[in-house]
């Protein structure tokens, strides 16, 4: 099995990491359960399934020592209606009616997800239009400038365009939206059915599936059926979770006894999900709050903020290519090294223009770092002699990169350019520890060259 980190909700790197996707658009949130809460008529926060499910107890005649217990699920109201002759096809346009009847108003969370401009596409796991609702809140949105889709296995609605050409924001509700038919999951039959349909060929929605698996996702809320979100992110991805990846999941959740199976399955078999125990109002007020702090609001609150652009739109590296990390005073053997990999047809990017100043420039070096193969940094004397650099922090950025990276797979390959000790106290552990060569000048020889040749079609054999 294997080993994965859990995040301390205090880390910088972390939250820098989170904050810079969530700027390029690259973050989709995913609202589970946990986060459909609601204020009820006397101003208590109630969970609105716990609400549905007692309204469509009384609405379908239901007395209290009917069901199993004071606080029924909505599968156990149904599942009692059933069992008491009831016929299924009654159930769906009442709880509708229930839902027409409610005044509902959500939660300040929710209200606090959706004011985050650059979320772009919301993915909920409710039946119920809490996220639009709090879209429009929010935002001060009217109709025509949001959209919103559902998928049932009947009609398998995508979204209207790829994520990266959408202009308005869009809510997708994964397992239905609430009807006065069954298109919708209401019950556990209806989960196995959704799910069964999901990923079937004629029944994949292509624009979703490709946001999902491209796109890093912040799972929000784990209590979800534990089967099912394993299920649900192994479709997602296509691919085995174990694999290596370029994108990652956080699941925002605190450990309880309806999730430990969840995190237990993502803590020791998906490399790339990391699991902040925190519980979810807080956490999504500490992501509000550092997301003003970098995006305050204008007077007008409906103007739109100032997004960095993506890095597609200021070429410079393709993804896979090598990451050639030097100090400045280093930069022809940087050259030579990257001259001798490019004659065997390997991309290698290194910055010939020098440092530039601002955020943005340390965004495009640190997605480069995230998107790259390889990541091969020159240790030299001017590297451990110099205390301060922009290269120690992509040497930071690498190592972040490489903790989710499955053990055994390289990632960081120190190249040692002249007679630096490369066990040196001022070299980071990420880079000591890690398997180094000796290029004298940046001179590479067929050896190493064969190895960087093999190891960068092992990592496009893993990508397809």
């Amino acid at each position: 099995m294997l080993s994965q980190a859990i995040i301390d909700n205090d880390d910088d790197l972390f939250w820098g990491d989170l904050l810079l996707y969530i700027e390029e658009q690259q973050v989709v949130p995913v609202i589970g359960e946990p986060l459909l809460k609601v204020e009820d008529e006397d101003g208590q926060i109630v969970a609105l399934n716990q609400l549905l499910a007692a309204r469509l107890a009384e609405k379908l005649r239901l007395r209290p020592q009917q069901l199993p217990s004071e606080t029924p699920s909505l599968n156990e109201v149904v599942t009692t209606f059933m069992q008491n002759r009831g016929r299924r096809e009654q159930i769906y346009p009442r709880l509708k009616a229930v839902m027409n009847e409610l005044e509902l108003r959500p939660w300040l969370p929710l209200q606090q997800l959706a004011d985050i401009e650059a979320f772009q596409l919301y993915i909920t796991l409710g039946f119920d239009t809490l996220v639009e609702q709090a879209l429009q809140q929010a935002r001060h949105l009217s109709d025509g400038q949001w959209q919103s889709f559902a998928y049932s296995p009947h009609t398998p609605n995508d979204l209207s365009d790829a994520l990266n050409e959408m202009h308005q924001p869009v809510i997708y509700h994964l397992l239905g939206r609430i009807s006065a038919g069954p298109d919708y999951v209401l019950t556990d039959e209806d989960r196995l059915e959704f799910l069964y349909a999901l990923p079937s060929k004629e029944r994949r929605p292509p624009y979703l599936f490709d946001a999902l698996r491209d796109n890093h996702l912040l799972l929000l809320g784990g209590q979800q059926s534990s089967w099912m979100m394993q299920f649900l992110l192994r479709t997602i991805k296509g691919q085995p979770l174990s694999q290596q990846r370029s994108e990652t999941e956080v699941l925002v959740d605190l450990p309880s006894a309806s999730n430990v199976q969840l995190i237990g399955f993502l803590e020791h078999y998906s490399y790339n999900t990391r699991i902040l125990g925190q519980n979810l109002a807080a956490f999504i007020d500490q992501l509000h709050q550092q997301w003003r702090q970098r995006h305050p609001k204008t007077d007008n609150s409906t103007a739109a903020i100032k997004l960095v652009p993506p890095v597609e739109s200021r070429p410079d590296m393709e993804p896979g290519a090598l990451f050639i990390s030097y100090a400045s005073e280093d930069r022809a053997a940087a050259q030579t090294l990257r001259d001798a990999l490019d004659r065997v047809g390997i991309d290698a990017w290194f910055d010939q223009k020098g440092l530039e100043a601002g955020d943005d420039y340390a965004l495009k070096i640190r997605r480069h770092i995230h998107r790259s193969a390889l990541f091969v940094p020159l240790i030299s004397a001017n590297t451990t002699q110099r205390v301060e650099g922009f290269f120690r922090r992509e040497w930071r950025w690498a190592a972040d990169r490489a903790e989710a990276i499955a053990d055994g797979v390289p990632f960081i390959l120190p190249v040692v350019i002249d007679k630096t000790d490369p066990y040196s106290d001022q070299l980071p552990e990420a880079i000591t520890k890690a398997h180094w060569s000796t290029l004298p000048d940046g001179q590479a020889d067929d050896a190493f060259l064969q190895r960087i040749v093999e190891l960068v079609r092992n990592y496009r054999r893993q990508q397809r």
